[in-house]
């Protein structure tokens, strides 16, 4: 009755063998950890990380961008209009103002006039005024339009923030 003993024991042997490979190919990470924690430990930090790089902006995107940054730019254009219309109205509203004075103390003077040589002098007199007003008044509206146009421009022709310039 001699079976062959060795192959009985080759078996076991080769079970025994084959089940630490095994536990280590199932349970990888729980074996690399420490080594991998142990090294980051001990190593200085030299340098921060670098962020991640933002991902392009599609077509689409960059297309309404430059839609909502040409809307803020004729938005911004209105305003300087807007203002600028005001200062031109009151400017004018204030030359008519004083022209209606100058027109009235004129007439007031011209009733109280005695001889023909004192209205020729009180005609001439509201006359260098008003055009003295008008050429003062007409200066100031010049200034006011100028700076107007260029309030007006400077948002539509500047380029944008951020935008790469064209030369």
């Amino acid at each position: 009755m001699s079976e062959p003993k060795e192959p009985k024991a080759k078996r076991p042997a080769a079970a025994s063998r084959a089940a630490p490979p095994q536990e280590t190919a199932a349970d990888p990470a729980a074996a690399s950890e420490p080594a991998a924690v142990a090294t980051v430990a001990s190593s200085p930090i030299v340098a921060l990380p670098v962020p991640l790089p933002q991902p392009k902006a599609s077509a689409a995107d960059e297309l309404i961008g430059r839609y909502r940054r040409g809307v803020a730019a004729i938005g911004e254009s209105q305003c300087a209009i807007a203002s600028g219309i005001a200062a031109l109205t009151l400017e004018l509203t204030g030359f008519a103002q004083r022209h209606l004075t100058a027109a009235g103390d004129s007439a007031a003077a011209l009733i109280g006039a005695r001889t023909l040589a004192d209205a020729v002098e009180i005609q001439l007199g509201f006359a260098r005024r008003s055009l003295d007003g008008a050429v003062a008044a007409s200066t100031r509206m010049g200034e006011i339009g100028a700076q107007l146009l260029s309030d007006a421009a400077r948002p539509i022709v500047a380029p944008p923030a951020g935008s790469p310039r064209r030369d």
